[in-house]
Parts: structure tokens; sequence; C-alpha cells
């Protein structure tokens, strides 16, 4: 005969403590991993058979229960942070891992880029303001990084997405704070400029406005130089001159 367990009284001291969501990410963050106790897997084997601690459902768990947390406190979340703050907690935890083989991952992942890009088609992209393809891709790119941009950068350079969407990837590209792709996310938005649409490349320069890498100054040079569209060409100029003065 199997021993019941006693019904908890109170505060047991085990678990995240009962608020409605800490206003610090930090508890935030600890309140989920906490939550992936020894008992909450005794009873998830129990009621559905899962698989046990180390198994892919528990890194499933794991996943869905910080997702869940994230989403609350994210820039247009119940909770919301200031934006900035927000993704330097999301690169400092990175707290998604994986554990599907690679060439899967790279195909279901190209598949959920595929239907970002078609769902936002009928979204607006104003500098400044998230959108539901920029918080996906930031978090897309934290997760799976370079191998997002380099499937993002399939999507605009061989058409497979409007100069609309491509220009709203672009901006949420430049705009991210993730050191670990930096230099791949500055090549991207370099190589965009070159792009036969001027909305597409008007999208690469706000991306690079919000990069602020003054190594771009020589493609931007190129670029400014070919210019035929008037506005487009002194954005790019304004942009040169506020990285020449970063240099100094």
């Amino acid at each position: 005969m199997g021993t019941k367990r006693k019904q908890p009284s109170g505060d047991t001291g085990k678990g995240p403590p009962k608020a409605a969501v800490p206003f610090d990410v930090d508890d935030a963050i600890v309140a989920a991993q906490a939550a992936l106790d020894n008992e909450f897997f005794d009873y998830l084997n129990s009621r559905l058979q899962c698989l046990g601690e180390k198994g892919p459902l528990a890194a499933d768990f794991s996943d869905g229960l910080l997702i869940s947390v994230l989403k609350l406190i994210a820039p247009d979340g119940k909770y919301p942070m200031e934006k900035g703050r927000f993704w330097q907690i999301l690169d400092r935890y990175d707290p998604f891992t994986p554990w599907r083989p690679v060439h899967t991952i790279r195909a279901r992942l190209a598949t959920e880029i595929e239907g970002l890009f078609s769902a936002a088609e009928s979204e607006s992209f104003d500098d400044g303001f998230d959108s539901v393809l920029s918080l996906e891709l930031q978090r897309l790119v934290l997760r799976h990084g370079n191998t997002t941009l380099e499937i993002v950068a399939e999507m605009i350079f061989e058409s497979r997405a409007t100069c609309h969407v491509a220009a709203g990837a672009l901006r949420c590209v430049g705009e991210m704070r993730n050191e670990a792709t930096h230099e791949a996310r500055r090549q991207l938005l370099e190589r965009a400029l070159a792009s036969p649409s001027n909305i597409t490349r008007d999208g690469a320069v706000v991306g690079l406005s919000h990069l602020r890498d003054p190594r771009t100054i020589p493609m931007l040079e190129t670029a400014a130089a070919r210019e035929e569209y008037r506005l487009l060409r002194k954005n790019m100029l304004d942009l040169l001159e506020q990285l020449r003065g970063r240099q100094q």
C-alpha cells in the first residue's frame, strides 16, 4: 500500500513565494526553476507516465515554465519590464537548451520563421515599438543564435519575404542586444544595404543605427554613394556622421 502524501499547510519553505509575479526578473526566473523540483516530477511521472527528470520532456516543461514567466514580464506583457533590461536578462540566463539533433532543429526553426514572416505581412513596424515578429525573432536568436540569422538571411535574399517584412526583421536584428551574434547581425545588415528594394535598404539603415558599430562605415559610404533615393541617402549620410563621431 502506498503512502498517502500529507497535504501541505501554509508555507512549506519549498518553491517560489506566493506572489503574482515578482517585480525583479531574477526572482521570476528562480521561481520558474524552483517549480521543477523532485515532487513536481514525481507527480508528472505518476499521472502522465512521462520520462524521467533528465529526459526530453523535462526540458520541454522547463522551457515552457520559463517562457510563461518571460511572456508576463516582456515589454508588451502583463507586467512589462524596460525592454533593454529584459533582453539583457534573457541573454544572461539563456535558459533554453535544445536536445534535438541539429538538422531537426534547423528544419523546425525554418518552418517557424517562415510562419512568422507570413503572419507579419499584416503587421505594422514602427521604430521603437515591438511587434510579434520582433519579439519572436529576438527569442529565436537567443535560443538558436546564428542559425536563426542564417534562415532570416535566406528568407530576405532569396525573395521569400516581402520588402515590408524584411525591413521589419532588419530593424529587429539591429535592435537586439546579444553580443554572441553581433558580428553575424552586422554582416546581415550590411549585406541588406545592397538590396534591390529601397524599403529593405531603409530597414537595414534603421537596423545599423541601432547597432551603432563604426565598422559599418565603409559599407555605408559605398551604399550612400550609389543610393538614388534622396531621403534614404540623407539617412545614410546622417548615420555616417553619427558613427564617425563615435570613432573620435
